[in-house]
């Protein structure tokens, strides 16, 4: 529609780009649902989990905790204020 708005407001279909017309849905849909996974999936020290998952600190790359959902989750036992963690597995 953004890209094709004459054709559209013409209702001249035969100069319709049909995948443009589906990815001006699409695309700004795929963004909202990856960026809405990626902020529930994030490890935050102090916080709770969402899910159960085995993460490993960035910070130092040597220290790997199981946690729970739900469970509070701890600065790495080297780094401390520095623990970063990234998911390695979803369980």
């Amino acid at each position: 529609m953004i890209n094709q708005g004459n054709a559209f407001i013409h209702f001249d279909i035969t100069h319709l780009d049909f995948i443009k017309f589906v990815l001006t849905f699409l695309v700004p849909f795929g963004v909202s649902v990856y960026s809405s996974v990626i902020i529930r999936l994030k490890i935050v020290v102090g916080k709770r989990a969402r899910i159960n998952a085995k993460v490993k600190c960035v910070s130092c790359g040597d220290i790997s905790i199981d946690v729970k959902e739900d469970e509070l989750i701890e600065k790495c036992p080297k780094c401390g204020e520095k623990t970063k963690y990234k998911i390695i597995e979803i369980k």
